[in-house]
């Protein structure tokens, strides 16, 4: 599944503050709606048979 990278700076209390930009990452599935290899315009049923979207977060 493709994902959107968030750096995050992690403090001693536990507490977390996003940093930078953010950057997609591209999981290379045909199967995601992301994705640079999800077949445009031949997906007839997208919503229930591909992946969506996510964001991770990154720890500095």
């Amino acid at each position: 599944m493709c994902y959107d990278a968030v750096p995050c700076r992690v403090f001693s209390c536990g507490h977390e503050k996003p940093q930078g930009q953010r950057s997609q990452v591209d999981c290379g599935s045909n199967r995601c709606r992301y994705s640079k290899n999800h077949p445009t315009g031949q997906c007839n049923n997208c919503v229930n048979t591909c992946t969506q979207w996510y964001v991770a977060r990154v720890r500095l």
